[in-house]
């Protein structure tokens, strides 16, 4: 079973809203069987403050530390949900070794959806790789 881990940022309700996104792309590609989804999302005072005083490192660690326990729950990709900045989101995918996706806040459904296949694509060939 594929597992795709959504992991939130500074608004826990866009988190949600994602995650209800993305389980209706997978049940219109009759995926929602096939595929599991994880969610997390880390303290959004927290993050929004690192990135606020420019503590890139900071605001990556912290997601870092989310995904690593996503990665080790068997997310086999990550599909960063809210309102990162891009450097932060940057270093976050530059730090995991499983195929990374980042959304942004107010992302429409048909962004959601491609987010979806572009993870499951990623992952489909890094597993055709191994």
């Amino acid at each position: 079973m594929r597992t795709i881990g959504l992991l939130g940022g500074t608004n826990w309700s866009e988190t949600a809203r994602y995650y209800r996104l993305a389980k209706e792309v997978l049940r219109q590609r009759d995926d929602a069987r096939g595929t599991r989804l994880l969610l997390d999302w880390v303290d959004d005072h927290e993050l929004e403050y690192l990135q606020v005083t420019v503590d890139w490192d900071g605001a990556a660690g912290l997601l870092g530390e989310r995904a690593a326990s996503m990665r080790e729950a068997g997310a086999g990709s990550i599909i960063l949900c809210g309102s990162l900045h891009p450097e932060v989101s940057w270093r976050v995918i530059r730090e995991l070794s499983v195929p990374v996706v980042a959304l942004h806040e107010a992302a429409s459904a048909d962004d959601v959806e491609a987010a979806v296949q572009q993870v499951l694509s990623l992952s489909a060939a890094a597993s055709r790789q191994l």
